[in-house]
């Protein structure tokens, strides 16, 4: 029984209305942040990238929905000939077929390091008391947050780091929670609470998001680099 491939035809014409779209966006983003970068706190280039990257994503999923799924004449339209020329018929098909497939195996990956990050975080110790965890306490309070975050150690070799996305774990190498000064440990409780306090997970997934979509994109690689060391030096300037 042969596998009808004609659904990969709407996928070709999504793809590239929903590049074109992107594009466009994606540009105004480059220039935007060129001529802002110098001019704002890291603070307002951070909401502003958030702003964009929410905008990116409406664009490029409801572009590609318009053209591929929603307004079937639309799809057939400014598309057509070159969908039905029998040189390019077999090459749109492929592309497609390529795009949906590296989809696919990125979503596997993430699932994968997700999994990965789960289990790695059972082995997090809680810290139940001691000056650290009254400085930990201390700094909750003075950023009014509510959220369940828990204090956690680590024998891993690795930067202080937040945990999750409701519910989160504020994980610290205990080689550094033994070896820094009091005033050292609350600028590091100060700079991962911000992350928390702005919800920085929920707008990196958004980021990681428009960058698998776009993965085959320099500029959609160029911004998410931009936004994500933005969203650090934010994070330090609070």
């Amino acid at each position: 029984m042969a596998i009808d491939l004609s659904f990969l035809d709407y996928v070709w014409r999504g793809l590239v209305a929903g590049t074109i779209a992107s594009t466009a966006t994606l540009l105004v983003v480059t220039v935007v942040f060129l001529i802002r970068k110098n001019k704002s706190s890291q603070q307002q280039m951070k909401w502003f990238f958030n702003s964009q990257l929410f905008l990116l994503l409406f664009v490029c999923i409801g572009s590609f929905i318009l053209v591929a799924v929603g307004d079937p004449e639309l799809a057939a339209g400014c598309f057509n000939q070159f969908v039905k020329a029998s040189s390019s018929f077999t090459i749109t098909r492929i592309i497609s077929g390529a795009w949906l497939t590296i989809i696919v195996l990125l979503a596997i990956k993430d699932i994968l390091n997700i999994c990965a990050g789960v289990i790695r975080s059972k082995k997090y110790y809680p810290m139940g008391s001691g000056i650290t965890k009254t400085i930990f306490e201390e700094s909750i309070t003075k950023f009014g947050l509510k959220n369940k975050i828990e204090l956690c150690s680590s024998t891993e070799s690795t930067s202080p780091f937040v945990w999750g996305i409701f519910r989160y774990k504020l994980v610290v190498p205990q080689i550094a929670l033994d070896s820094l000064s009091e005033k050292t440990i609350k600028n590091i409780f100060a700079h991962e609470l911000s992350h928390i306090k702005d919800r920085d997970s929920i707008w990196l997934f958004l980021e990681l998001l428009c960058r698998r979509l776009l993965f085959f994109h320099p500029m959609a690689h160029f911004i998410g680099e931009r936004h994500r060391l933005i969203i650090e030096k934010a994070a330090d300037e609070q």
